[in-house]
């Protein structure tokens, strides 16, 4: 009996590191670099270590600490309002900035390196945004235009950013804020557009279409109201989109960035 009661207390045991692991991978983790204790990074640093540095809802950027990449993402076709994302090759963070015509200065693909101090990171449903402490609810606040030029140097680029090509089964944490492709894919709505309408004021709202692969597993594409293509029908057949790969609440979803949408139909 004792020995059965002790492999009975072994197996328990085991079972909930089993379950405590299971709850570890499961939960949203941005791949830490840095650990605890370890002296603050300072200097140029890839996106995944400033990420790395969240701790709360609202992160307070205190040491000189720059990160580069290059802007894969904008409102040059109003999909990102006062928004760009900007990646490496070990992540994505998206900015937020006080202007409406991002496009002129933060052109896509182009090279950028922001200089963090003083700014702040915040994780609104599970993205990670770097922006300047909030006055109010929101996580951060968007960069005001006119200190752009404080945190922000652009330079242009001397070939364009390719996206990641991955299957929907592939999408972890590490991607959130990823420039993605997907191939063969295509969209389970048929004969309608990519946004929705208010019905008392006939405007678009951002709206969730549904992607098919061929295996037939869903990822959600998230159309905002403000894109130039939110009126539009979506394609029929089967194609290839690019966007950005964001984290609300439990789910994936992409983000279209530039309508870069390539189908047999559209």
């Amino acid at each position: 009996m004792r020995t059965t009661a002790r492999i009975s207390l072994c197996a328990l045991a085991l079972l909930a590191a089993g379950i405590a692991g299971c709850r570890d991978d499961d939960r949203l983790s941005y791949e830490k670099d840095a650990q605890e204790g370890d002296v603050p990074p300072i200097g140029v640093q890839s996106i995944s270590v400033l990420k790395s540095l969240y701790h709360d809802r609202t992160t307070r950027i205190t040491q000189e600490i720059s990160i580069q990449g290059h802007i894969v993402a904008n409102d040059t076709a109003g999909e990102f309002y006062k928004e760009i994302v900007v990646e490496d090759d070990t992540g994505g963070i998206v900015l937020s900035i006080d202007d409406e015509r991002l496009y002129r200065t933060c052109r896509l693909f182009d090279f950028v390196t922001i200089n963090c101090q003083g700014l702040a990171l915040g994780s609104e449903g599970g993205t990670l945004l770097l922006g300047t402490f909030p006055t109010g609810d929101y996580c951060v606040d968007r960069i005001p235009a006119a200190d752009v030029a404080r945190y922000l140097a652009v330079t242009p680029a001397a070939t364009r950013r390719q996206p990641l090509t991955l299957g929907f089964e592939e999408v972890a944490p590490r991607h959130i804020s990823r420039y993605v492709r997907f191939d063969r894919v295509r969209l389970a709505e048929e004969a309608t557009t990519w946004c929705d309408f208010d019905p008392e004021t006939g405007d678009p709202v951002t709206t969730d279409r549904t992607l098919l692969d061929t295996a037939s597993r869903q990822f959600v594409v998230r159309t905002d109201r403000r894109c130039d293509y939110a009126r539009k029908p979506l394609p029929a057949g089967e194609g290839t989109l690019c966007g950005i790969v964001e984290y609300f609440n439990g789910r994936y979803r992409l983000r279209i960035t530039n309508h870069e949408i390539l189908f047999d139909r559209q």
